[in-house]
């Protein structure tokens, strides 16, 4: 019993295989390729950046365009509604004052 295990193996368990010898210059070829994938990712994720920093700018500069142009709007319909409730109420020289 000196060299078996206490308990009965699992009949599921995987049993691998020994490893494989991989020569010293297929395993520096990796890790040379690993480290330049890496270096390749942190170039490309720092260009998506600046692309997006670029958009969400554009996207800003558009919407505040859109919220100074809805205000003129806004600003000009309450101009014609005081108009038309001064015209309802019979203040046709205030209408001539008010524009």
């Amino acid at each position: 019993m000196a060299g078996q295990a206490p308990y009965p193996r699992h009949p599921n368990a995987v049993i691998l295989p020994p490893a494989v010898v991989v020569s010293p210059l297929i395993r520096a070829a990796r890790y040379v390729s690993f480290g330049l994938g890496l270096l390749w990712g942190y170039w490309r994720m720092s260009r998506i950046c600046e692309h997006h920093a670029d958009v969400r700018e554009f996207v800003r500069e558009k919407q505040l365009l859109e919220s100074q142009r809805k205000s003129q709007v806004k600003a000009w319909d309450d101009k014609e509604q005081t108009k038309m409730l001064m015209k309802v109420q019979i203040f046709l020289t205030a209408v001539a004052v008010f524009g």
